[in-house]
């Protein structure tokens, strides 16, 4: 079971909490002024019209007003269209709203503010990325040099199962290229696609580090050799996925990324587009996998008849705490973990 998370930085808590203690819920959202009477929702939807000038001064209202105009994700849409669309540099501190205004927040005692919306992204950002999971699910393992191409083919590629390539990168991850201190030497000031926005490395960086969002931004660039030409020829193909079909269209399809996270962070349930398989190589750190294989939807994702759209949780742990112990009882749910030089083989039609 997860700790407590710690208290919230302006007095919120779950709106149960009211009720246990016997208070008015009317009492507090008094302090709202007129859009009190909107759902909590609504209100962070009207608020996200307004820029950092405008939300600094409804801050200033009443503590309920300071809670929702403090709304973490309010703050970062506003970082991302300062910082990311006008290509000016950010240094991240503490929190976004702290990063736009530039002044660390204050310690001001406030009125207990009653609100789930604002108390969930706070609580799955302090929990704990699946708690009690050894991580090691069903996934085959197997060594590289104990695995022929024959057998690969014939154990995993055709029958379309995943597979955990223990050291299939070893020789690339050695290198100290990918080390953090490497990274900011030699491309820092290089631009990334981080969440729809062009990011300088070195800050995207310090965010993943300090962050404290429950869905973090990570680095997911399918042009990085084109920002920083002599990370592509800093790796090579391993062995058993030389042979490239792309290679063979015009246009050629999407077909490598440089992916970077940090805590908390990843993709949402989906599946690989163009009926691809993929592999993926992890060279620093450590990176958790769910699998479901191609006619077995992950619980509580609800994909559109056509597959193009689906309904999901907004964020990783919002769906971990919701569905991560449904998911392990199901019988052809698989896990695995990657660490530095693994490479996972993702067969096509897989939910991941």
């Amino acid at each position: 079971m997860d700790a407590a998370p710690p208290p919230h930085p302006y007095g919120v808590e779950p709106s149960g909490n009211a009720f246990a203690r016997g208070e008015s819920v009317a009492a507090w959202r008094r302090g709202l002024g007129k859009i009190g009477a909107f759902d909590d929702a609504t209100i962070l939807s009207l608020l996200g019209w307004l820029d950092a000038p405008a939300l600094c001064a409804v801050c200033v209202a009443s503590s309920a007003s300071r809670a929702f105009a403090s709304f973490e994700d309010l703050w970062r849409n506003v970082a991302l269209c300062r910082f990311g669309a006008r290509g000016e540099a950010m240094t991240y501190r503490n929190c976004w709203k702290e990063t736009v205004v530039g002044a660390r927040r204050r310690d001001v005692a406030a009125r207990r503010v009653y609100s789930d919306a604002l108390y969930h992204p706070h609580r799955l950002a302090h929990a704990t990325p699946l708690a009690g999971s050894t991580g090691l699910g069903g996934c085959a393992r197997r060594r590289p040099g104990a695995l022929t191409m024959r057998e690969f083919v014939d154990e995993f590629e055709r029958p379309g199962l995943p597979v955990v390539l223990e050291g299939a990168a070893a020789d690339v991850a050695a290198r100290d290229t990918w080390d953090r201190d490497v990274l900011l030497a030699r491309f820092g000031a290089r631009r990334f696609h981080v969440g729809g926005y062009a990011c300088a490395l070195e800050d995207f960086l310090g965010y993943a580090a300090a962050n404290v969002d429950d869905t973090p931004l990570y680095l997911f660039d399918k042009r990085f050799a084109e920002a920083a030409p002599e990370l592509g020829a800093e790796y090579e193909v391993p062995e058993y996925f030389r042979d490239d079909l792309f290679a063979l269209t015009e246009p050629r399809p999407d077909w490598r990324w440089l992916i970077v996270g940090g805590a908390r962070s990843g993709s949402a349930w989906h599946i690989d587009p163009n009926g691809s398989s993929a592999w993926n190589a992890t060279l620093r750190g450590r990176k958790r996998w769910l699998f479901f294989p191609p006619r077995t939807t992950p619980p509580g994702v609800r994909p559109s008849a056509d597959g193009l759209d689906l309904v999901a949780p907004l964020s990783i742990m919002e769906w971990v705490t919701a569905f991560y112990k449904e998911a392990r009882a199901h019988p052809h749910f698989v896990e695995a973990h990657s660490g530095p030089g693994d490479v996972v083989f993702v067969p096509r039609g897989w939910w991941h």
